[in-house]
């Protein structure tokens, strides 16, 4: 059985106005966004499991001083007589080298229960549990204003800063921190890691004649630690020569941090994956780690385009875009992981997965 709960809040709040007599304006905001989520799962638990297949199952039963499936110690039927049996069923039961196994206390052969009783199914399932927190505050506050006339109208300029406080948190079940899954059983651990980020930009309209309009942009933003800092520009043109015809044409870059759960996550997924030197595939819980090394993601884009409007009421619109990028980030595919590591590595070459 699977279960999800989410509760989120939102709170938004601002002020602007005039700055004075200037005929600048202000614009000043602040937002704060939390996501807590929780996340419910059922898996089999590995060692209770083991102990129980060895009839030392049970949460009473001590496996170093216990006898398989006497007193609180019981076994675990894996096959379907141990859900379908009639619950009266018994069968003698042996050690792993075929000798019967002995109650001290009867002098007798122990006889276990064919079929699973409720407490053994209880002891060898367990719960995923998954608290999480998202949580990001925003502080924006821009200027805007006119800077002087041009024939063609104004140039405005707008100048900004932006602070960005993020958190994101992982509390899981200590089965879950230590592995003890069967299907999922790869450890996957807490975490809760936060960064501040600080943006300043500024923006400009330059109304260089009637039909001609330049506009152009740049962003400074600090991520701090080894993800750093960036300026990004862009640049826009829109000419205009008749009414039914404009041009415009962009050009900018652009920067996207790894989020933080690229950066500092980790969790575990059961993924199928193909043996390379047999063309098999078998089911393995992959656990993927971040990365507190990631460079980020950087690109360049350009745009040109043209509007028509042959008569009133149609505009047709064609644009042309190219993107460059670099340093994309990506999750690694379990198959490419072990296609590298049995083809390139000695220790491995000629071994199954």
């Amino acid at each position: 059985d699977n279960s999800f709960r989410y509760d989120t809040w939102h709170f938004t709040g601002g002020a602007r106005g005039d700055i004075g007599d200037t005929g600048w304006y202000y614009d000043i905001s602040y937002s704060r966004g939390i996501n807590d989520y929780k996340l419910l799962s059922s898996d089999g638990l590995r060692n209770e499991t083991l102990l129980a297949l060895q009839g030392l199952g049970g949460k009473d039963c001590n496996p170093v001083t216990g006898i398989p499936g006497v007193g609180p110690c019981h076994f675990y039927n894996i096959f379907g007589s141990g859900f379908l049996a009639d619950p009266n069923a018994k069968v003698p039961v042996f050690d792993v080298d075929g000798n019967p196994i002995i109650d001290p206390a009867t002098g007798e052969q122990v006889l276990a229960p064919v079929r699973n009783s409720r407490e053994i199914l209880d002891f060898i399932n367990g719960e995923i549990v998954i608290d999480g927190r998202s949580d990001i505050t925003v502080v924006d506050a821009v200027v805007s204003g006119d800077l002087f006339d041009l024939p063609a109208g104004p140039v405005g300029l707008a100048l900004g800063f932006q602070y960005r406080d993020e958190r994101l948190a992982w509390d899981l079940d200590d089965n879950t921190n230590k592995g003890n899954f069967l299907f999922v059983s790869v450890g996957v651990q807490d975490f809760d890691q936060s960064r501040d980020v600080a943006a300043f930009f500024g923006e400009l309209n330059l109304p260089l004649f009637e039909n001609f309009n330049v506009q152009a942009a740049v962003r400074y933003e600090d991520y701090g630690g080894k993800t750093g800092d960036t300026v990004d520009p862009k640049v826009s043109v829109l000419y205009q020569p008749t009414p039914w015809l404009a041009l415009r044409g962009s050009y900018g870059t652009s920067f996207r941090a790894p989020s933080l759960f690229q950066a500092f996550g980790n969790q575990t997924t059961l993924n199928s994956v193909l043996d390379p030197r047999t063309g098999q595939r078998s089911f393995f819980a992959i656990r993927t780690i971040g990365d507190p090394a990631l460079k980020p993601e950087t690109s360049r884009a350009w745009n040109a385009g043209v509007t028509l409007t042959p008569i009133d009421g149609l505009n047709i619109d064609i644009d042309h875009w190219r993107f460059f990028f670099r340093n994309v980030i990506l999750q690694e595919s379990p198959d490419d992981i072990a296609f590298k590591a049995f083809t390139t590595n000695p220790e491995f070459i000629g071994t199954k997965v």
